[in-house]
C-alpha cells in the first residue's frame, strides 16, 4: 500500500472515530481524531525515542532482494503452470494448412452459412447459393476455387471477401463493411501440428499442439518444463527447409522477452515439423550489489558487462561505474580479481563463473535535515535543515502545535561531530517566548524534536470491547462509572425477543488484563438482564466482554443421509421431524427413474445411545415410508443416520476387459448383446501398431460352474470375422496384440566423461556396449572406461543401485549421497561391466547387448584406494601401481585382531568384487578407485559397494573438460612412472574402429600402463 492510500485510510479511521465520538458524547475524541488524520499516535515514549537514537544512513529502495536460483527459472516456471484454453480464439497469426474447416456467414440483403475445408493442395471451394453478377434471377449454386495456404488467418477475411465479390455484385471489396451483404469469416475445425523437444527437458519426445497454442511455451509446457541444467538463452527450432538438403536454425533468447519484452514472431507459431532443441547452459555469473536485480544469470559466448547489467535490470542511482571488482576464478592472466571501469570498458568479456559486484558510491554521513515528532505537532515529519535555524522556525514548519501540547518537557535528540547521540530535555515555552538564549535557540543537522500532549502522557484513549452473539460488537469509549449493562446495552439486540432467544443466558465472561495477567471474570447473563445488580460489574480500560450463543455452547442437533439418495449428507434436525421428511431433504424420491434404481426393501436407520454410545441398528421398510405408512414414518433423533441402497449394490457387476493396442485400454460394464465391435468402439479403436488378424478373447466359465475349468481361448481375425457378430460374455477378456514386425523405439543414455553425453536411439536390437560408446565419439580425457557400469531397470522387489548394501543391514552415513550417477536412477540396478574388454571385442562376450532405459555410466579415473572394515586406519589412500591388497591394509595400519585375513575381498570400480587372494600365494591386481574390504571373524562385511566420488571430483564431472585436438577415437598412454603418481595426462592416438559395415567413426580406449610406466 502506498503513502497516498495510507494517508486515505488513516483519514478515512479518523472521520469513523470522530463520528462514534458526537454519538458517544465524548468531546475530548475530536482533537484526536484530527491529530489521526495527519499523524500516527505513538504507543510510548520509549518507542519513539529507541528510533531517534538508531542514526538513518539511507538505502537504496529501488534495489531487488538478491535470487537464489538463476533468473529467469522461477518465471518460466510460473509461466508454464497456467495452461491454455482448448477453446481458446483462433490466433490471427494462424497459418492456415490442409484439413482447416473455413465457416463463412452471410448476412443482410441475404443470410446465408456454410463451410469448406482446405484440401491437401491448399485450395478451398466455396459453393453458395447467391445471385450471380449480372443474372439476379438466376440462384443456381455458384462455385470459386482460390488457394489459402500459407495465408495468416487475419487475412482470410478480406481474401473470401475478394473471391465472393467475382460472383455477387451485393459483396463490395472495396467497402465490405458497408456492403449490402455482410460477410463474417470464422474457423471451425483446425489440426494439430506435432513437434518434438530434445535437450534440457523433462520429458523428451513428439508432443502434437493445438495449432492456436503452438508457441515454444506450449512446447516446454508440454515437455514437462526445462531441467535445471537448461539454457533459456540459447533455445534453438530446427525447421525443415524447402529442399532436402536445407535446414532453419532459429535461435531464441528468453531473456529479451523476460526483460526488454522482445519476441520473435516465430516463437510463438511452431510449425508441423518443427524440432525444439533445449541446450545445456554455456555459463553462469553472480552480479550483486549496486545494480536493480542482483542475482544469477545465465551469460552466452561473448556476453559483455554492459548487456548483463541491463539484464540486471541496469545500476541504481547509486552504483559507482568506475568501481566494478569481477572476481573470476580462471582467465588467461591468472588474475584472481579485476577491476573494470564501466565508463571506458563497457564492453569488457563476462566468463563463466565471473562473481561481480558494482560498488556503491562513497555518502554523506551528515544528512541536511531535522525532524520533528510527537502527537502534539500538528504535521510531524521531516524538514529541509538550513543554516541558523530555530525552533520556532521548525514548529511553523510543521503547521504549529496543538493547543494541549507539553511545552515546558520536550525533547531533542542531537548527533554529535563523532556521531554519538545526546539525549537532554527542552523547554518551548521559554524559547517561543524569547526568554531563552544562546545555543538552545538554534538547531543542529540531524536533530530530531519529540512534543507530545497531555492527553497523550495522562494514557491516552481507554476503550472496552464486547464480542460473541451481539448485534454490534467492537470497541466502545470508556465512560467515566461505565458498568457491563451500560455496554450491553450499547452493543444492541437484547431488546428484540427472537434474539434473545438465541443467545446463551446462562453465563458470559469478562476477560481483564491485570499486572501482566488475564483475569476471567464469569456472570450470570439472564439475571443481569433482569436486573440483579450483584452482576452488573464496573468496567475497566482494556475489558474485554464476551457473550455466547446457544448453537455455540449447546452445538446444531443434526442428522444424516447417505447411500443411494441425490443430496446426501447432514441436516439439522428440526422438532418433530421423521424419516420421510430427512428423504425429502435428501432430494426426494419424485424422480420415477430414480426410484426405479433404488432398493425399496429395506434401508437402516443407524442410532446412537445417548449415554453408552452403542450404535444400533433399526430395520426400515423403505417402500411403506415413501407410501405414507405412520408405523414405518420413524420419528428421528439426533446423530441419526439413514442409509438408502441402490438396486444394483445387490447384484453382480457383469463387465469385460480389453487391453492391448487399442487407444483406451479399460474395463467396461457388459451391456444386452454385446459385440466385439460394440466393445472396440468403446475403446476408441486399434492404434495403428495393432495386429487385427490376432485378436485374443479368454473366455472364463461361470462363477457358478461345478467343475473348476481353464478358460477358452477365442482368436478372430478381423479381415475374416465380423466384430459385430461376435457375442462377449461376462468377465471376457480382450486382448489386442502388437504386430511382430514392429518394435518400440528404445532408447538409452551415455553419461559421464564422453565427448558427446546424453540420450542414443537404439536403431536394433543387437546393439552393444561398443556401438553406443563409438556414437559418444569415444571418452575425454581423465575417463576411467575399466570403472564404467551399467544401470538398467531393476525387477520388482529387486536391489536398486542407489540401497545400501551392508553385512549389518545398518544404515550408513556416507551412502546418503551415493553420487550424481547413482541418484539419477532411483528404481534403476547397477550391472559391473568391463567396458575396455568389450572396445577390444566388439560384439563378443564381454560387449553386453543394451535394453530400453539402460544408462552406461563412465566416470572420471579416481586415484584412489579405501580400505574399509578390521583395518586399525580405515579410509583413503593413494594408488600405487604394483601394491596389493596387504600393502594397502599395512599403509592403513594392519588387520586388528578381528580381522579375517583370508576372506578380504576387492571390490573394482565397476562394481565386480572378488577375493583378495588367488590361490596360497598370489593377491589380485588393485585398480584406481578400488575398494578393500577386510571382514571380521563374526562374518559380517562393512559396506559393500564401489567407492564413489569425492564432492570436489563430482564438481569436476558437472565441467568435464573437452576433448583435444584429434581425441576422437582410440587413444594410448606411455611414458615413465613416477613414484607417487599425481592426475596423469593422456597421450592420445588415432585409431580407426573395427570394420564393420554398421560402425562408423572411431573410439577412444585407454589401454593399460604396463609395470613401469606412468598411468
Amino acid at each position: 500500500m502506498n503513502s497516498t492510500q495510507g494517508q486515505r485510510r488513516s483519514a478515512f479511521i479518523a472521520l469513523i472515530a470522530g463520528l462514534f465520538a458526537v454519538l458517544a458524547g465524548v468531546s475530548s475524541l475530536a482533537q484526536v481524531a484530527d491529530r489521526e488524520a495527519t499523524s500516527e499516535a505513538p504507543a510510548s515514549v520509549a518507542t519513539d525515542l529507541t528510533q531517534a537514537l538508531t542514526v538513518e544512513t539511507p538505502e537504496a529502495k529501488d534495489k531487488a532482494p538478491a535470487r537464489t536460483a538463476p533468473y529467469g527459472e522461477a518465471e518460466i516456471r510460473r509461466a508454464l503452470q497456467y495452461q491454455v484454453s482448448r477453446s481458446a480464439a483462433v490466433n490471427p497469426y494462424y497459418i492456415l494448412g490442409p484439413d482447416d474447416e473455413i465457416i463463412i456467414n452471410l448476412w443482410g440483403k441475404q443470410n446465408q452459412t456454410f463451410s469448406a475445408v482446405v484440401d491437401n493442395d491448399g485450395f478451398v471451394t466455396l459453393r453458395m447459393d447467391i445471385p450471380r453478377r449480372g443474372a439476379p434471377a438466376d440462384r443456381s449454386p455458384s462455385e470459386v476455387r482460390f488457394s489459402v495456404n500459407g495465408l495468416y488467418f487475419k487475412d482470410l477475411k478480406m481474401r473470401v471477401v475478394r473471391e465472393l465479390a467475382r460472383l455477387s455484385s451485393d459483396i463490395d471489396p472495396q467497402r465490405p463493411e458497408s456492403s449490402p451483404i455482410l460477410v463474417d469469416v470464422n474457423l471451425g475445425r483446425i489440426r494439430g501440428i506435432t513437434i518434438t523437444v530434445w535437450g534440457e527437458v523433462q520429458k523428451q519426445g513428439q508432443w502434437t499442439l493445438n495449432t492456436t497454442i503452438s508457441s515454444v511455451f506450449n512446447a516446454l509446457a508440454a515437455a514437462g518444463g526445462p531441467t535445471p541444467n537448461a539454457s533459456l538463452r540459447e533455445i534453438v527450432v530446427r525447421r525443415p527447409g524447402n529442399t532436402i538438403d536445407h535446414v532453419d536454425l532459429q535461435q531464441f533468447d528468453l531473456y529479451e522477452m523476460l526483460t526488454r519484452g522482445r519476441f520473435d514472431e516465430a516463437l510463438f507459431h511452431l510449425k508441423d515439423g518443427d524440432i525444439v532443441i533445449v541446450p545445456r547452459k554455456r555459463g553462469l555469473t553472480e552480479i550483486k550489489g549496486e545494480v536493480k536485480w542482483p542475482g544469477q544469470y545465465e551469460v552466452k559466448t561473448s556476453e559483455t558487462l554492459q548487456s548483463l547489467i541491463m539484464i540486471a535490470g541496469g545500476l541504481t542511482p547509486r552504483a559507482d561505474p568506475h568501481k566494478i571488482g569481477v572476481l573470476r576464478g580462471q582467465n588467461p592472466e591468472n588474475e584472481r580479481f579485476v577491476a573494470v571501469d564501466y565508463t571506458s570498458n563497457p564492453d569488457f568479456i563476462v566468463a563463466d563463473g565471473d562473481e561481480i559486484e558494482i560498488l556503491a558510491q562513497p555518502l554523506a554521513r551528515r544528512l541536511n535535515l531535522v525532524e520533528i515528532k510527537g502527537d502534539g505537532v500538528r504535521q510531524p515529519g521531516k524538514f529541509a535543515y538550513r543554516k541558523g535555524m530555530t525552533f520556532g522556525d521548525l514548529i511553523a514548519q510543521a503547521g504549529g502545535l496543538y493547543d494541549d501540547a507539553v511545552l515546558d518537557n520536550a525533547v531533542l535528540v542531537r548527533t554529535l561531530e563523532d556521531y554519538s547521540l545526546s539525549f537532554s530535555t527542552v523547554n518551548l515555552k521559554q524559547i517561543l517566548e524569547g526568554k531563552s538564549e544562546g545555543d538552545t535557540l538554534h538547531l543542529a543537522p540531524m536533530d530530531k524534536l519529540f512534543v507530545y500532549s497531555k492527553y497523550f502522557k495522562q494514557g491516552g484513549d481507554k476503550f472496552v470491547r464486547i464480542e460473541g452473539h451481539v448485534k454490534e460488537p467492537g470497541e466502545f469509549p470508556l465512560a467515566s462509572n461505565m458498568t457491563l449493562s451500560d455496554l450491553i446495552f450499547m452493543a444492541g439486540g437484547f431488546g428484540d425477543p427472537d434474539f434473545v432467544k438465541q443467545v446463551y443466558l446462562e453465563r458470559g465472561d469478562i476477560v481483564r488484563r491485570a499486572s501482566g495477567q488475564e483475569v476471567l471474570i464469569p456472570f450470570h447473563l439472564g439475571r443481569l438482564l433482569g436486573g440483579d445488580k450483584g452482576e452488573n460489574h464496573a468496567l475497566e480500560s482494556g475489558d474485554v466482554v464476551r457473550i455466547y450463543s446457544v448453537k455455540e455452547i449447546e452445538g446444531q442437533k443434526q442428522v444424516t443421509v447417505s447411500g443411494h439418495v441425490k443430496y446426501p449428507g447432514a441436516y439439522r434436525l428440526t422438532q418433530n421431524m421423521r424419516l420421510r421428511d430427512l428423504l425429502f431433504e435428501g432430494g426426494g424420491f419424485d424422480d420415477s427413474d430414480f426410484l426405479k434404481a433404488t432398493y425399496l426393501d429395506r434401508a437402516d436407520l443407524i442410532r446412537v445411545d445417548a449415554r453408552s454410545h452403542a450404535r444400533t441398528i433399526l430395520p426400515v421398510d423403505l417402500r411403506r415410508v415413501l407410501e405414507g405408512d405412520p408405523a414405518a414414518n420413524l420419528a428421528l433423533e439426533s446423530l441419526d443416520e439413514l442409509i438408502v441402497y441402490a438396486f444394483d449394490q445387490f447384484r453382480d457387476q457383469r463387465a469385460v476387459t480389453i487391453s492391448g493396442e487399442v487407444r483406451n485400454p479399460n474395463e467396461f460394464p457388459l451391456t444386452e448383446n454385446m459385440t466385439l465391435a460394440d466393445l472396440l468402439s468403446l475403446a476408441n479403436g486399434l492404434t495403428d501398431m495393432a495386429d487385427a488378424g490376432n485378436i485374443e478373447i479368454a473366455r472364463f466359465p461361470p462363477p457358478d460352474a461345478m467343475t473348476a475349468r481353464a478358460a477358452q481361448l477365442i482368436t478372430v481375425s478381423l479381415g475374416e470375422t465380423d466384430p459385430a457378430a461376435v457375442r462377449l460374455q461376462d468377465r471376457d477378456r480382450v486382448v489386442v496384440r502388437r504386430r511382430a514386425e514392429l518394435t518400440p523405439k528404445s532408447t538409452v543414455t551415455v553419461s559421464g566423461w564422453v565427448v558427446r553425453p546424453g540420450p542414443y536411439v537404439l536403431v536394433n536390437r543387437s546393439e552393444t556396449l561398443s556401438d553406443v560408446i563409438q556414437r559418444a565419439d569415444g571418452f575425454v580425457r581423465g575417463a576411467a572406461p575399466e570403472a564404467a557400469y551399467l544401470l538398467r531397470r531393476a525387477p520388482a522387489g529387486g536391489p536398486r543401485a542407489d540401497e545400501d548394501k551392508t553385512g549389518t543391514g545398518a544404515d550408513d552415513e556416507d551412502n546418503t549421497g551415493a553420487g550424481a550417477d547413482e541418484a539419477r536412477a532411483e528404481s534403476k540396478a547397477r550391472v559391473a561391466i568391463d567396458l575396455p574388454r568389450a572396445l577390444d571385442d566388439p560384439h563378443g562376450p564381454y560387449d553386453v547387448p543394451l535394453l530400453d532405459g539402460d544408462e552406461v555410466c563412465v566416470p572420471e579415473r579416481n586415484w584412489i584406494v579405501e580400505v574399509r572394515g578390521e583395518a586399525l586406519a580405515p579410509g583413503l589412500l593413494q594408488f600405487i601401481e604394483g601394491d596389493r591388497a596387504p600393502d594397502y591394509v599395512a599403509r592403513a595400519g594392519g588387520y586388528t585382531i578381528n580381522a579375517d585375513k583370508r576372506r578380504v575381498v576387492v571390490i573394482y570400480p565397476n562394481g565386480e568384487a572378488r577375493k583378495a587372494r588367488r590361490g596360497w600365494f598370489f593377491s589380485r591386481e588393485i585398480k584406481p578407485g578400488s575398494v578393500i574390504v577386510v571382514p571380521g571373524k563374526d562374518g559380517k562385511y562393512p559396506l559393500m559397494a564401489p567407492l564413489t566420488l569425492p564432492p570436489a571430483s563430482k564438481a569436476m564431472v558437472a565441467s568435464r573438460p573437452a576433448p583435444e585436438a584429434g581425441v576422437a577415437g582410440r587413444a594410448e598412454q606411455t611414458g615413465p612412472e613416477p613414484e607417487r603418481p599425481a592426475r596423469p595426462s593422456l597421450q592420445p592416438e588415432v585409431q580407426t574402429a573395427p570394420d564393420r559395415a554398421e560402425t562408423t567413426g572411431t573410439l577412444l580406449r585407454i589401454k593399460a600402463a604396463p609395470a613401469g610406466s606412468a598411468p
